[in-house]
């Protein structure tokens, strides 16, 4: 998900809820959102342990990485570390989305 559509689709939830139920809204879910540019940081200095995709709850995505990582003594776990600075953004706004989704839910 682009940051652009990301937004719009906050706006549009928060508006279809009204005036109080929107201001709860955004509230609620700020202090959840996970920020890309912190986890971009992640991936680049600790992303090769997975810590950025713990953070986010792919846990079996971390696994993976820190496994690769010992495997292949940090090769490997470098060249994911370089894909996932292109994935990590889009990951964490779908992490923010799928919170702001269930927020929504709850308050509807």
């Amino acid at each position: 998900m682009e940051e652009q559509d990301y937004q719009t689709e906050i706006t549009r939830m928060a508006l279809s809820l009204g005036k109080e139920k929107g201001g709860h809204f955004i509230h609620e879910l700020t202090p959840q959102t996970k920020n890309p540019v912190v986890f971009f940081g992640l991936n680049v200095f600790l992303g090769w342990l997975g810590v950025d995709r713990f953070m986010i709850g792919d846990t079996l995505a971390g696994v993976m990485k820190l496994l690769i990582t010992i495997v292949s003594v940090g090769f490997l776990g470098w060249v994911w570390v370089l894909v996932d600075c292109f994935l990590i953004g889009k990951r964490v706004r779908q992490y923010n989305m799928d919170k702001a989704r269930a927020i929504y839910s709850r308050l509807e």
